[in-house]
């Protein structure tokens, strides 16, 4: 299974760009199954994911939790944003952060194909 992930920085009340572009599997012309994690360096409800694939939103505003250490995911399944739908088109991850200041996502796609 591909796999996409990166830490990505949010200014304070701003949107990322996707931080899909220019990742290898961003465009889909096929469907296949799709899974979100996520996790952050702000505190609880101050930041949120939203995934598409094409036309279709998949998680809309989605809280994002804290990360349980720095850059790293949660190995029980905590910090899915989409545990498994099928998508296709160009995938679109935006995260929204509602933080005083800057703050880090840390992200993994991984694609079952």
């Amino acid at each position: 299974m591909p796999i996409m992930s990166d830490t990505t920085s949010v200014a304070a009340g701003a949107t990322s760009a996707n931080v899909l572009l220019g990742e290898a599997l961003a465009l889909l012309p096929f469907p296949a199954l799709v899974k979100v994690e996520a996790s952050t360096s702000a505190a609880a409800g101050e930041m949120t994911a939203t995934f598409k694939s094409g036309l279709t939103v998949h998680a809309d505003a989605a809280p994002v939790n804290p990360a349980v250490a720095a850059g790293v995911l949660d190995a029980q399944g905590r910090d899915t944003i989409l545990p498994g739908e099928k998508a296709q088109g160009t995938l679109d991850l935006r995260f929204t952060s509602g933080a005083a200041g800057a703050t880090n996502a840390t992200w993994r796609v991984t694609v079952a194909i």
